[in-house]
């Protein structure tokens, strides 16, 4: 240790700034570089060089000597340092995790809507003929009641009973499409517990 060194130091702790600052620049490049063993970023160590570097101005006269000063320095430098590959470690973490549960979530839509479609499509299969056929001009032609009779050359009144009929059955299924659906959400909420 120089005998300046030691000079500069104490006239730092009384609060020189001029000293504050020869201490700033004689410690930055050492102090960054010490930072780069830990983070790869050079724009991120010069900020944590920085931070400790102002934080020291603030505790000046706390430091005892010059020796506990360097090494409050280099301490806090590389606890900065940590903090910040501790922060990313967990952030990648969360996002991980994150990613995964948003692929459950999907997963368990999707479980869900072939659930739905397989009741729909048992549903739709399981009408009689005539309500099949009456339904399907019905909604996915868009024929009137008018038309569907001219079409299947029976009267109105069966169109209608056939409608009736086919949106009966659908409903009772999908009345059991809810209680499956329940189920299988309340399944799917237990197995994440």
């Amino acid at each position: 240790m120089l005998l300046s060194d030691s000079r500069n130091f104490e006239q730092f702790r009384k609060g020189n700034e001029n000293a504050y600052e020869k201490i700033f620049h004689k410690y930055y490049a050492p102090l960054c570089s010490f930072a780069q063993n830990y983070l790869m970023n050079r724009d991120v160590c010069e900020d944590i060089v920085q931070e400790v570097l102002i934080a020291v101005w603030q505790k000046r006269k706390t430091f005892k000597n010059l020796n506990s000063f360097k090494t409050y320095l280099f301490s806090s430098v590389k606890n900065k340092a940590l903090n910040i590959i501790k922060h990313a470690k967990v952030k990648e973490k969360y996002q991980i995790e994150a990613k995964f549960s948003e692929s459950e979530a999907f997963f368990n839509d999707k479980l869900i809507e072939e659930e739905t479609h397989a009741i729909l499509f048992e549903c739709y299969n399981s009408l009689p003929e005539q309500c099949l056929n009456v339904f399907k001009l019905s909604y996915f032609e868009g024929l009137k009641i008018k038309e569907i009779a001219v079409r299947m050359n029976v009267s109105v009144n069966t169109v209608k009973t056939q409608k009736y009929r086919a949106l009966k059955i659908i409903k009772e299924k999908f009345h059991q499409l809810n209680k499956t659906i329940i189920l299988l959400i309340t399944h799917l909420s237990l197995s994440k517990s």
